[in-house]
């Protein structure tokens, strides 16, 4: 989902591991997928100022319904509470940016399986998919990864057909979605405050995967990420950084084996 920009530098958690149950992960990350680092912040306040315009995206649930209180008058703030709401309820975002951000990776266990259910559900990515005109390797990914054959793209040439996704679905694939948030309006207003709570850009991809299935082979990328379940369940392997110099690292790392 959001993905937070690097300036000088930004944690990494890397992030890779076999999805080995179910399904669907919306990944928040602190920086867009495109790979261009930014160090001017107006950018982001550009798109800040811009969030209003989320109102005019396709939703069905104001902010204040989505992420259960009252917008206030105060963007900074109510960025701040939706941050908030991301890590809560046992940590603060004092407490994240202190003991975690850039240090180690955070686990949140909330024993609620609905908590990020209105954000994005299996029945809107088929939604998004029938209805909209995604093209393959701009909006949409094919994905596999076996420990025999490694990392592979199934993607076709121009328009994504709902049925050929959803055969290569059945047949173990998974579907990565970027930049959903265009076509999804819980997802652009999350995106939006994050990048007033971060004050860099933010972006996000979602990620279909059957169960017992992996879409990408273990690797890191320059980001910092925030993995939100929206749906089903999805096991990780995060691994430590193998050396000094890709603590925080400025490029994506080749593809590993799986260990």
């Amino acid at each position: 989902m959001p993905t937070k920009k690097r300036q000088a530098s930004a944690s990494n958690a890397d992030d890779c591991g076999p999805p080995s149950t179910k399904r669907l992960k919306t990944k928040a990350k602190s920086r867009s997928e495109t790979q261009d680092n930014t160090n001017d912040s107006k950018k982001s306040k550009a798109s800040s100022r811009n969030a209003d315009s989320a109102d005019n995206a396709p939703a069905t649930l104001s902010v204040g319904q989505l992420f259960k209180y009252k917008p206030t008058d105060d963007s900074s703030d109510t960025a701040r509470r939706v941050f908030d709401w991301i890590l809560g309820p046992d940590m603060s975002v004092e407490q994240f940016y202190e003991q975690h951000w850039e240090k180690k990776p955070l686990l949140v266990k909330r024993n609620d399986s609905q908590y990020f259910k209105d954000l994005l559900s299996m029945e809107d990515i088929w939604a998004m998919i029938t209805k909209k005109k995604l093209k393959y390797g701009e909006h949409l990914d094919v994905t596999s990864y076996t420990k025999s054959e490694g990392r592979k793209t199934h993607n076709k040439d121009g328009f994504v057909s709902i049925e050929d996704v959803k055969r290569a679905f059945g047949k173990g694939c998974s579907i990565r979605l970027q930049r959903p948030q265009e076509h999804a309006g819980p997802l652009w207003r999350l995106a939006s405050w994050l990048e007033e709570a971060w004050d860099c850009p933010s972006g996000v991809n979602t990620y279909l995967t059957p169960a017992g299935t992996q879409g990408f082979s273990p690797h890191h990328d320059p980001v910092d990420v925030f993995m939100m379940q929206t749906e089903g369940a999805k096991s990780w392997k995060i691994y430590a950084p193998l050396s000094e110099a890709e603590s925080l690292p400025r490029f994506s790392s080749r593809n590993f084996e799986q260990s």
